[in-house]
C-alpha cells in the first residue's frame, strides 16, 4: 500500500507545499499554501496508512529543507520514519 500511496502523497505535497522559515542552503524559506486532508470512508486503518504516507514524505522534505538530510525522501527504515511510525501507533491506541 505504501508504494501505491507514495506518488499520491508526493502529488499532494507538491500542490500544498511545506513551510520552512529558512533553509540552510539559502536565506529563503518555503511557503505552504494548503493542507492535506484525508477522510475515513470505510476503514480507519487505511486512513491512518494514508496519513502516515503523507507524513513520511513531508518529514523527509522538511528535514532536507532544513539541511538535516541529503535527500528529500526517507527510506522506510530510516530512524526518523521509525519514530514517526511509533507516534502513529501510539496515536491509534
Amino acid at each position: 500500500m505504501l508504494s501505491t500511496l507514495g506518488p499520491v502523497a508526493k502529488a499532494c505535497l507538491e500542490r500544498t507545499g511545506l513551510f520552512c522559515a529558512a533553509r540552510r542552503s539559502s536565506k529563503e524559506g518555503l511557503r505552504q499554501s494548503g493542507v492535506v486532508r484525508t477522510n475515513c470512508i470505510d476503514c480507519l486503518d487505511r486512513t491512518n496508512v494514508a496519513q502516515f504516507c503523507v507524513g513520511m514524505r513531508a518529514l523527509g522534505q522538511q528535514l532536507h529543507a532544513m539541511g538535516l538530510g541529503d535527500r528529500a525522501r526517507l527510506a522506510s527504515g530510516h530512524p526518523a520514519v521509525v519514530v514517526l511510525m511509533e507516534l502513529f501507533e501510539a496515536l491509534g491506541d
